[in-house]
């Protein structure tokens, strides 16, 4: 999976800015498609496999792309630390929630707003249930987190 996200408008009819790319071999080819001239990739995951088979590995170069790698922990470690936060009632502040369909308003908050208290949120799920069709618990961060491992 790939999301292209647009910053300033430089991408416009060329591309995006930044794509994040989950997928890994199955998924670069298409985030080099998306990117624009001199966007970014960041490698987050490695879900489809360690072999790509890039097609027109030369796009790379005409496009002058940077990519990046990103590591994220393993399973282990984030189920350790969402131990510690259940364990712990580590609740993170919240300044402002947008639905799903207001976030290029959210994006303008938080490029207006440096100085704000809180994380910004945009909701997803509007409706509570995950892509799984289960019901969500907002108190319930380990059960949550982990029911979506």
């Amino acid at each position: 999976m790939c999301v292209g996200i647009r910053g300033d408008g430089a991408g416009g009819e060329g591309g995006v800015d930044l794509v994040v790319d989950v997928g890994g071999a199955s998924t670069i080819s298409h985030a080099i498609d998306a990117v624009r001239i001199g966007g970014r990739i960041m490698m987050v995951g490695n879900l489809t496999g360690r072999n790509a088979q890039l097609p027109r590995i030369d796009r790379i170069f005409y496009k002058a792309v940077h990519i990046q790698g990103l590591v994220v922990g393993h399973r282990k470690a984030f189920q350790d630390m969402c131990t510690l936060i259940e364990d712990h009632k580590i609740r993170p502040v919240v300044g402002q929630i947008f639905e799903y369909q207001h976030a290029e308003e959210a994006f303008k908050f938080l490029e207006s707003s440096p100085s704000r208290f809180g994380k910004v949120v945009i909701r997803v799920q509007p409706d509570g249930k995950s892509s799984r069709g289960q019901e969500e618990k907002t108190t319930g961060i380990n059960a949550t987190l982990s029911s979506k491992l």
